[in-house]
């Protein structure tokens, strides 16, 4: 079981709702605990409480009152959650399909050890124009 946690600081609803919806597509559900968002004390313009918890019930929002910074709001996100797997994520990707599998997977081959990290190949996406990214 997994956990994906997503720090967020003055990001875009566009581009949020644009990486939870890549995620809801193309992620196993059955294997998916929960996906954490962090708001790092943003402003009400910028949470997205509402719309974040609307779109699934395996979504939820924990709001740092203060400003943490992207570290410490991680290793907060990791403390409130119990997978097993966690993964960080940044509020602006798009995952595409079996994204998550050949890395659980590989997470796997040495699970006892406690020693793996994996991470996924980038694909460069346009800052500005999401709609410019072309698989």
């Amino acid at each position: 079981r997994v956990s994906l946690i997503i720090p967020y600081l003055n990001e875009t609803w566009r581009h949020i709702s644009a990486t939870v919806g890549s995620m809801l597509a193309y992620s196993p559900m059955e294997v998916v605990d929960e996906i954490l968002f962090i708001d790092d004390g943003n402003a009400p313009e910028w949470q997205f409480h509402k719309e974040l918890t609307a779109i699934h019930p395996k979504i939820r929002v924990h709001r740092n009152e203060k400003r943490q910074g992207l570290i410490r709001s991680k290793v907060i996100g990791a403390g409130l959650v119990s997978s097993e797997v966690i993964f960080f994520m940044e509020p602006h990707c798009i995952v595409q399909k079996q994204w998550l599998e050949p890395l659980l997977q590989r997470l796997m081959l040495d699970a006892s050890s406690h020693s793996t990290i994996v991470m996924p190949t980038l694909d460069i996406i346009p800052e500005n124009n999401f709609e410019e990214y072309k698989p």
